[in-house]
């Protein structure tokens, strides 16, 4: 797998991320957008999620989202995020940012 610099924020909060927990979430996120249709090569990428609406760039490029993607991509990063240090209630907004190295 390609390196990648990953920077999250949950609920307007900068969360510091190392070791297990960055490399789980970069993959998990790189994942599913490779799994959607279109997408190929990521050399960036941002997703914000606000009050349960997904939105996803790729390589500056916006991406569609139909329910299910949405419903699937979101509530697997709401819980792999709420269990972070640092990370207090419930998570009602995210921001991943990720760029190749």
């Amino acid at each position: 797998m390609k390196d990648y610099e990953i920077s999250l924020s949950a609920n307007d909060s900068a969360v510091k991320l190392s070791g297990f927990p960055e490399d789980y979430l970069t993959r998990i996120t790189l994942g599913a957008a490779h799994s959607l249709k279109g997408v190929n090569e990521i050399e960036t990428l941002e997703l914000t999620l606000r009050f349960g609406k997904v939105k996803l760039a790729i390589n500056g490029q916006p991406i569609s989202l139909v329910p299910f993607p949405t419903l699937i991509i979101g509530k697997t990063l709401i819980a792999i995020v709420s269990t972070l240090k640092g990370v207090e209630g419930d998570v009602n907004s995210l921001e991943i940012k990720m760029r190749q190295l």
